[in-house]
């Protein structure tokens, strides 16, 4: 699982290096004066849901925080609720926080995933920048 918007190339990095296809998952639109996309277990929940009725199998949900292109931050409420999300399906959780020392905006600060209690440790991978690693 992929939230949307995201840099196009992941899509490439998954399939072409791994094998695996991806499940790009709709997150709301920015609302007015809120300016930022959020991330939404609820369309998670949603797209896994159909996922799993069309007979797919969702193994990991993968992120970047913060977001390439967009460069919104993900909260620490939005990143606990990922975790206990992929907790309840027993998803892997890959975190890519290659940004995460360049959030410029004094208003906003970013939490890395290693600060959040993990429901599944076991689960959660944290990287610095996907479409680098060889494999």
């Amino acid at each position: 699982m992929l939230p949307r918007p995201y840099y196009f190339r992941l899509h490439f990095d998954f399939l072409d290096r791994a094998r695996v296809r991806i499940l790009p998952v709709r997150q709301p639109n920015p609302t007015p004066g809120r300016n930022r996309y959020a991330l939404d277990v609820a369309e998670l929940e949603a797209a896994f849901q159909q996922a799993v009725k069309q007979g797919k199998t969702v193994r990991a949900i993968h992120i970047t925080n913060p977001s390439n292109p967009t460069g919104d931050v993900y909260t620490p409420q939005e990143l606990t609720d990922l975790l206990h999300f992929a907790h309840r399906h027993k998803l892997h959780v890959i975190a890519n926080e290659l940004y995460g020392l360049s959030v410029c905006d004094p208003d906003v600060s970013f939490t890395s995933i290693l600060a959040l209690p993990h429901p599944d440790p076991l689960r959660v991978h944290f990287m610095w920048s996907f479409s680098k690693v060889e494999i």
